[in-house]
């Protein structure tokens, strides 16, 4: 005998325990039939019946306007399914039954039936489709009112982010923010579902540059869900929240101090503000470095190996730097080189020496901080002499020699004691 193939969507329709699938592919007629009034008969009366029945119903009726009854067996046993549900939720407090709940297996497939025809329905309905009339007796308004009324969840993933959004909401109401620490001992599950809606925000900035249709990301992260998380104040961006926090930190810190040169383990509200500058250090020489080589390069064609390597290894560094987090902070004065703001700072200080008392002789015991950087630039030209590494550089020679820089102490002792026998 020829078989036919059953869709699965129709198995789950009915349930597993309530359809045998055997006599479905050995009877092909079975297709010809609607599922859905398929699936209220065969929860009461044998399959072979059902396809006699509505072999002879389509013969004196249109399939499209009959109406489908429901045997008295039927309405019996979702009835009495309906009490169990009631039972359940007073035990538990919900009507979320497990699909393999083992007090009673079938009220678990009543459960997720229901959500299935309901669906079905509803599906029809919005779409402007006439609904198959096997789902109005399955689902009437009846029974979802009667649902309804002891607060059944028929969308369990809907249900499920309004049960964490609720919880996020005592969480900012306590703690004043929406910023749930990752691993939180307080709600370790809320923790996750926050960094998901975070990725789903991403997930759908990326459809939208696509161009992608509002269908195919809304249901990542709907337009609703998103409302409803920006009305307590949700970020969705962490890290660009964190980067105006510290920058605002910094500029109460220049008003304090003068400057951005912020000591490495500086801290405020228990934050290291002072790495934090330090990775801006960074960010903007990586971006800096990556913009040079850019603009350089950009509209010619590189065959060097070692010019297309350095243009990969710049590229292949993170750097959090943008022009408007530039540009933001170089409207506070900020230092992007400490080492070169420092050395240029005390040389303006010697300078000022110079100018007072007509030599670049500074002793520590006149001004402590000067004559130390004074021996630091001593050292670093005698390393240069003997060709060792040193941070001093042509440009910084000239610029102490033009004001009279000493680079040998003994002989410049020497000169002044001749001077005074003269």
């Amino acid at each position: 005998m020829q078989t036919s193939y059953v869709s699965p969507s129709f198995i789950r329709l009915i349930g597993r325990n309530s359809f045998n699938q055997q006599l479905a592919t050995t009877n092909p007629k079975i297709l010809s039939l609607s599922p859905s009034r398929i699936a209220y008969r065969c929860l009461s009366t044998s399959t072979d019946a059902v396809i006699s029945n509505e072999i002879e119903d389509n013969k004196s009726n249109n399939v499209s306007t009959s109406i489908v009854s429901e045997s008295s067996t039927r309405r019996t046993h979702w009835e009495s399914m309906f009490q169990a549900l009631q039972d359940y939720r007073a035990v538990h407090g919900d009507t979320l039954v497990p699909a393999t709940y083992p007090d009673n297996p079938q009220l678990g497939n009543f459960v997720d039936n229901s959500r299935q025809v309901y669906r079905m329905r509803t599906e029809c309905e919005e779409s402007g489709k006439i609904p198959d009339r096997g789902y109005h007796v399955m689902m009437s308004d009846e029974r979802i009112e009667k649902l309804n009324s002891i607060g059944f969840v028929w969308n369990l993933f809907e249900h499920s982010w309004n049960t964490k959004y609720e919880e996020l909401k005592l969480y900012a109401a306590k703690h004043g923010h929406c910023l749930v620490p990752w691993q939180c001992k307080e709600n370790f599950q809320l923790s996750l579902w926050v960094s998901k809606q975070r990725r789903n925000y991403q997930v759908r900035k990326q459809e939208e540059s696509k161009g992608a249709k509002p269908n195919d990301y809304e249901v990542v992260l709907s337009d609703e869900r998103i409302r409803k998380l920006e009305d307590i104040n949700f970020v969705f961006e962490v890290l660009e929240e964190q980067w105006y926090e510290r920058y605002e930190e910094l500029k109460t810190y220049i008003t304090n101090n003068g400057d951005s040169l912020v000591p490495k383990e500086y801290t405020q509200k228990n934050i290291l503000l002072g790495r934090w500058v330090d990775k801006q250090r960074l960010d903007h020489k990586r971006f800096m470095d990556r913009k040079i080589l850019e603009e350089k390069w950009k509209d010619i064609e590189v065959s060097d190996e070692e010019i297309r390597k350095e243009i990969e290894r710049a590229n292949s560094l993170a750097t959090g730097m943008t022009e408007e987090r530039l540009q933001l902070l170089e409207e506070v004065d900020f230092v992007w080189n400490a080492r070169d703001y420092k050395w240029n700072r005390s040389y303006l200080e010697l300078c000022e020496f110079v100018q007072l008392n007509g030599h670049a002789h500074v002793r520590e015991k006149v001004n402590g901080p000067l004559a130390r950087w004074v021996v630091v630039q001593r050292m670093n030209y005698k390393k240069l002499q003997n060709g060792d590494r040193s941070p001093l550089t042509e440009e910084r020679i000239e610029k102490l020699e033009s004001v009279g820089f000493i680079w040998q102490v003994a002989e410049s002792k020497s000169k002044l004691k001749k001077r005074k026998n003269k």
